[in-house]
């Protein structure tokens, strides 16, 4: 009797481990306001970013709602050299724009979207770790004439990927967001010193 006691017993807790590890591992449901659910298998879904409203293709990030159709683009400089998709020294990759990250293997990743949440333009930005370990300091400007700025805030929302987001300047659209001035910078800058510097920009 007491033999089978300690099998039943066993057996309960081996049930509850399994249970408990499938909870735990168990990607977490979609939220457009969680960006840790847009990541994927280290890509991030342009589509769950922007909660149904976007998409990529060759031309950038195409945006659609009830009332507005736009395309952002974004563009990258590589120690201040320019480039659109991956930027290339000595025969290696050593940045790119991408939303498919892979994190720790020696080149600088990074991508934002825009989308209207609630009324308000918001752009998420994301970047891999070795952005964040490769760049002495990351900085955001935006606004019309680049007059916002903060530093970037790291927050990791897979392993290796880490998320900020602004509020966008409703001062720099125009003809129901087709046209726009300015853009979002994201990067090694200061206002004192723009040479050479490693940064995207969503435009």
């Amino acid at each position: 009797m007491e033999k089978k006691v300690v099998i039943i017993g066993i057996i309960i807790t081996l049930i509850l481990l399994v249970v408990s590890v499938y909870i735990s591992t168990r990607p977490k449901p979609y939220s457009p306001e969680e960006p840790e659910t847009w990541v994927e298998d280290q890509t991030i879904s342009v589509e769950r970013a922007t909660d149904g409203k976007g998409y990529m293709n060759e031309i950038g990030q195409q945006y659609r709602d009830e009332e507005i159709s736009t395309v952002f683009e974004l563009e990258g400089y590589y120690k201040g050299n320019k480039f659109f998709n991956q930027a290339i020294e000595d025969d290696e990759v050593k940045m790119k724009l991408t939303n498919e990250m892979v994190p720790r293997n020696g080149v600088i990743e990074g991508f934002m979207t825009e989308t209207r949440k609630q009324g308000k333009w918001v752009v998420d930005i994301f970047v891999d770790e070795d952005w964040k370990n490769q760049l002495e300091f990351t900085n955001i400007y935006w606004g019309f004439g680049f007059d916002k700025e903060r530093p970037m805030v790291f927050t990791e929302i897979s392993p290796g990927i880490y998320h900020d987001s602004i509020i966008d300047d409703e001062n720099r659209f125009e003809d129901n967001a087709r046209m726009r001035m300015s853009g979002i910078i994201v990067g090694d800058i200061t206002k004192e010193d723009t040479a050479n510097k490693t940064i995207m920009v969503l435009i």
